[in-house]
């Protein structure tokens, strides 16, 4: 778990829909202290935000497309200043 990450998506100041706030703070939680997240899955973003997982899908693609999480061979980086 990063504090720093769940901490750095409450109080960021992009314009973030209450969706992708949430999807960075639970990415945030599972990621390690250089932002990488491995360990959380769509399934259980979606259980947690109560939404179905192809909604996951479009919010992670949405702060993809944004700079805001980056794709590597084990799993996302979160990409946040």
């Amino acid at each position: 778990m990063s504090d720093k990450y769940v901490a750095m998506a409450l109080g960021s100041g992009a314009a973030f829909s209450t969706e992708e706030r949430l999807a960075l703070i639970l990415l945030g939680d599972s990621a390690n202290d250089d932002g990488q997240v491995r360990a959380v899955s769509e399934d259980r973003i979606a259980g947690v935000m109560q939404i179905k997982p192809a909604d996951v899908q479009r919010i992670l693609h949405g702060l993809h497309e944004k700079g805001f999480l980056q794709t590597y061979a084990e799993g996302i980086q979160i990409v946040l200043d």
